[in-house]
């Protein structure tokens, strides 16, 4: 009986993490296509010297180095 209940205790906690990634995922994708939109009209509209200094921006903020974990594995 207690290994059943540890069993359904981890499947719960799985459940749980699972639910908290794919909310993550969720947000970087809108995410993702904000700044793609954003870039989609900088270059539409010829303003290459903002989208340069927005790419330097954005590629220092998403260095490996700059990055820091927001989810915690259990």
């Amino acid at each position: 009986m207690n290994a059943a209940l540890q069993e359904t205790k981890a499947q719960l906690s799985h459940y749980r993490y699972s639910i908290v990634l794919q909310d993550e995922i969720r947000k970087e994708r809108h995410e993702l296509k904000n700044k793609y939109f954003y870039i989609q009209t900088l270059v539409h509209e010829k303003k290459f010297e903002q989208l340069e200094d927005y790419l330097n921006h954005e590629s220092v903020r998403n260095s490996p180095l700059s990055k820091r974990s927001r989810l915690e594995i259990p």
